[in-house]
């Protein structure tokens, strides 16, 4: 366990390290002089040379790379060049708004889509069966943000329910900023939940069929009782790994999903920083979401050695 452990920390460590790379010198690629675009074109030698100083630009790309990252481990995350605002308290108050919206959206779309699977599962060719599957398939093909809009007419105009976009601070009226976070986090977790539904589904229907379940109906248990006691905890490996895929496709989809609702969030904070070309923000920002990404990955395989133990063995062979 201690082993599996080490690697899995050091392929995360690793993996920081890739996506640091690649989030810094493709930025770095973009075409355009990110000092003169901040200050304009009337800006006068001296102002540009100064920002150039300010932003590394007058240094070459390793340099500037491995300063960055050193800043970085230390917690500096930089100024915003636009806002002249420290990136790191930037980053700190949008993800007050962005983890709670994640984190809500995972758990809406766990239950939804859990219990949708185990319900069609248990009554396998029935019209609930059929109707489930049909459903998820709808909501694979349905995008979040065209979603999002569908729940704002239904839920904020026509029963006005929940507000249509904006966010309440959490210090001035909790119960108005979970209010704030519903509708974006079913925007999220629906598509999700589908997908769930489907895979547990399957994953039930598969093991049904195992040796083992046979075995159990044999010893004198009921095929519930056999689903309940031995075949969902087989299918919930697969169902973590799957978690763990798309909870990368479901903070991504934040970025969108905030600026439709208008939340001030940590994707929404990266789309006023490419809007306003801050390099400085943008990099910090995608790292942020890259971590927060790759922690919950981690955590997600750890639960599934936790759920099946052989796991800790077979990455070692």
């Amino acid at each position: 366990m201690i082993w599996f452990i080490s690697r899995t920390l050091l392929g995360l460590l690793a993996t920081l390290l890739v996506a640091a790379a690649i989030i810094f010198f493709a930025l770095d690629l973009l075409p355009g002089d990110p000092a003169r675009f901040m200050l304009g074109l009337n800006a006068t030698p001296d102002a540009l040379a100064a920002l150039q100083q300010q932003l590394g630009l007058d240094r070459s790309p390793p340099e500037r790379f491995f300063s960055w990252l050193g800043s970085m481990l230390k917690g500096d995350f930089g100024t915003s060049v636009a806002r002249g605002e420290a990136v790191g308290a930037m980053i700190a108050g949008r993800l007050a708004v962005t983890l709670p919206l994640a984190l809500l959206a995972m758990l809406l779309s766990a239950a939804i889509g859990v219990g949708a699977g185990l319900a069609a599962a248990l009554r396998r060719g029935t019209l609930i069966d059929r109707g489930v599957m049909a459903l998820a398939r709808l909501g694979m093909a349905v995008p979040n943000f065209w979603l999002g809009m569908l729940l704002v007419l239904l839920f904020s105009l026509l029963l006005r329910w929940l507000p249509p976009g904006g966010f309440v601070p959490w210090m001035v009226n909790p119960g108005a900023a979970f209010a704030s976070l519903v509708l974006p986090a079913l925007a999220l977790a629906l598509p999700l939940a589908a997908t769930l539904a489907h895979a547990v589904r399957t994953a039930i229907a598969d093991v049904a069929s195992a040796d083992f379940m046979r075995l159990s109906l044999a010893k004198g248990l009921t095929a519930r009782e056999a689903l309940w006691r031995h075949g969902v905890p087989d299918a919930a490996l697969p169902l973590l790994s799957l978690l763990a895929l798309h909870f990368a496709w479901l903070v991504a989809s934040t970025v969108i999903v905030e600026n439709v609702f208008y939340l001030p969030g940590l994707g929404r904070l990266i789309f006023d920083a490419l809007a306003d070309n801050d390099r400085v923000v943008i990099r910090a920002a995608l790292l942020v979401l890259v971590l927060a990404m790759s922690v919950t990955t981690f955590l997600i395989r750890l639960a599934a050695v936790w759920v099946d133990p052989r796991l800790s063995a077979r990455s070692i062979e």
